[in-house]
C-alpha cells in the first residue's frame, strides 16, 4: 500500500509538465490504486491545487469549420493532396504510364493503404484529375459558359483570358494527356470527355445568343464543336513556352476569333 501511495505522489509531483487537460486522467488512473480511495485522492488534489492552477492552458485545436469561419485555409483533403502530387510529378517530367502508386503516396505524404481507401487504382486518380481540370477550365470562362443569358461579346473575350490561364496552370497534366492518348485508350477517352464537355458548354451558350438574335448566321452546333476542340488543342500545345505577355496576346487573339464566330457584327 505504501508503495502504491508513493507512486501516486510521484505522478502528481510531475504534474507541472503535464497539460491541465491530462490531470483528471492521471488522478483517475493512478490515485485510485491507493487503498485509502477517494479520501486520499481528495487530500492530494487539495495539496497540489496551486500547482494545477498555475499550469498553462492548452487551447483545443480548431475544427475545419471554425478555421473556415475565421478565414483560415482549410486543410487539403487526401484526394486534393493526391491530385496535387500527380501534377507535381508530371511537372517533373514523369509520364502517366510510369508514375506508380508508391511514388504518388510518397509525394502526397500518405501510405499506400490510405491511397487505396480513396482510389481503386492510379487510373481512377487520373480520371478524377481530368474531371477536376475540365470543370476548372469551364469555371474560368465566367459569364460566357455559366450565365450566357447575360453574356455579351466582351464576355467571350474575357472567357478566353481565363481559359488560357487555366490551361497554363495545368499545362504539365494536359501535355501528358496529349502525349499519352495515342498509346493509351483510357487516357484518350479522358481527353475526349474533356473536349466533349467544353464543346457541350459552347453549344449551350451559342443556343442562348441565337434565341436572343445576337448570333452570327451560320454559327451552328458544328461550328461550336469545332471551335471548342480547336481552342482546347491549341491552348495545350501553345501555352507551355509563353510568358505572361505571350499569354495575354494569345488570349486576345483567341478571344477575337471566338467572339467574331459566335456574335454578329451588330451585336
Amino acid at each position: 500500500m505504501l508503495f502504491r501511495r508513493m507512486k501516486a505522489f510521484h505522478v502528481i509531483d510531475r504534474l507541472s509538465i503535464i497539460s491541465r487537460q491530462s490531470v483528471c486522467k492521471v488522478l483517475l488512473s493512478e490515485l485510485f490504486v491507493c487503498d485509502q480511495g477517494i479520501s486520499a485522492a481528495g487530500r492530494i488534489i487539495v495539496r497540489f491545487q496551486p500547482v494545477i492552477a498555475d499550469m498553462p492552458r492548452i487551447k483545443p485545436r480548431p475544427t475545419r469549420a471554425t478555421r473556415a469561419k475565421q478565414g483560415g485555409a482549410p486543410k487539403p483533403s487526401i484526394e486534393d493532396r493526391l491530385l496535387a502530387a500527380m501534377e507535381r510529378l508530371l511537372e517533373q517530367g514523369q509520364r502517366f504510364a510510369v508514375v506508380s502508386v508508391e511514388q504518388l503516396s510518397q509525394e502526397a505524404g500518405i501510405s499506400r493503404a490510405t491511397f487505396y481507401l480513396h482510389f481503386r487504382d492510379k487510373g481512377e486518380l487520373v480520371a478524377r484529375l481530368m474531371a477536376h481540370v475540365t470543370e476548372e477550365i469551364i469555371d474560368s470562362t465566367g459569364t460566357w459558359m455559366s450565365n450566357a443569358e447575360n453574356a455579351e461579346r466582351k464576355d467571350v473575350q474575357q472567357a478566353l483570358v481565363g481559359m488560357v490561364q487555366t490551361f497554363k496552370k495545368h499545362q504539365a497534366t494536359l501535355s501528358a494527356v496529349i502525349d499519352t492518348a495515342p498509346h493509351d485508350e483510357s487516357v484518350a477517352a479522358l481527353y475526349q470527355q474533356m473536349v466533349d464537355r467544353i464543346c457541350e458548354q459552347s453549344r449551350r451558350s451559342l443556343d442562348v445568343i441565337q434565341r436572343k438574335g445576337l448570333s452570327r448566321p451560320g454559327a451552328t452546333h458544328n461550328v461550336a464543336n469545332d471551335l471548342g476542340a480547336m481552342l482546347t488543342m491549341y491552348c495545350i500545345r501553345m501555352v507551355g513556352d509563353l510568358d505572361e505577355k505571350g499569354l495575354e496576346r494569345l488570349a486576345v487573339s483567341l478571344g477575337y476569333i471566338s467572339a467574331s464566330t459566335a456574335f454578329s457584327d451588330s451585336a
